[in-house]
């Protein structure tokens, strides 16, 4: 199963008086498949949170490749299960929980990257020969890890 997850659109839903929680959004739990979803492609809308503040935003799910032959309704009440699971978050979260551990491991990654930052080479007070001479080392692309967070999860 091939699926992808976006958050960032402008799509939002807009309950009837009485299908709307305290902050006027839908309440958690609705799955849009049809009428404004593509005809032909395998996508759908879950609304699985309450919005703290403001209107809550839908995750859109595209199906691109569906080698199991999980029906559409199983996979959209998994969509929308696993959005309790977030070890982080005592309530549903937005999106499928492992959506955001694969963010939060890229922006850990990201961290430790030399070329974005590297806390040995000092840039101030340098001439442009020795900065010319910065550009040329060869970088190892990771920082080296402390011995301290070699037996941890940090990236939980």
């Amino acid at each position: 199963m091939v699926c992808v997850v976006t958050k960032r659109h402008h799509t939002r839903f807009f309950p009837g008086s009485a299908n709307a929680d305290k902050n006027g959004n839908v309440k958690p739990g609705l799955v849009v498949d049809s009428v404004i979803t593509d005809p032909v492609e395998y996508d759908f809308f879950v609304q699985a949170h309450h919005a703290l503040q403001g209107t809550a935003r839908p995750a859109h799910y595209h199906v691109i490749d569906n080698k199991i032959n999980i029906t559409v309704a199983a996979f959209q009440e998994m969509c929308h299960n696993m959005c309790y699971n977030f070890e982080r978050s005592t309530t549903a979260v937005s999106i499928v929980p492992a959506v955001y551990y694969a963010h939060i491991v890229g922006q850990r990654l990201r961290a430790h990257l030399s070329r974005d930052y590297d806390a040995e080479t000092e840039i101030s007070g340098t001439d442009d020969a020795q900065m010319a001479d910065i550009g040329n080392r060869p970088v190892d692309p990771l920082r080296k890890l402390n011995q301290k967070l070699a037996q941890v999860a940090w990236y939980m």
